[in-house]
């Protein structure tokens, strides 16, 4: 019974090496799988991303303000309505 028990464990430890931290299996299994967004919620992130996407992003204060503006964006243009 331990050897049966042992070659289950060693099966399913080594099916899951060959999996990438990306593939779609491993994002299933976490609940991130990422849906496609509607045609509206795909304009509003391109307009916003092209108005932020020259902000400089060098330092850490200036990557978080970069995103701060992109979410500001986001949200007065209602992608999260």
């Amino acid at each position: 019974m331990k050897k049966i028990i042992l070659t289950i464990i060693y099966i399913l430890t080594l099916s899951g090496c060959g999996l990438e931290q990306d593939s779609y299996l491993v994002r299933w299994w976490n609940g991130n799988i990422p849906t496609k967004l509607s045609d509206k919620k795909e304009k509003i992130w391109d307009i916003c991303f092209e108005e932020t996407k020259y902000l400089p992003e060098n330092t850490k204060e200036e990557k978080e303000k970069a995103d701060m503006e992109l979410n500001n964006c986001l949200h007065e243009k209602g992608f999260w309505d």
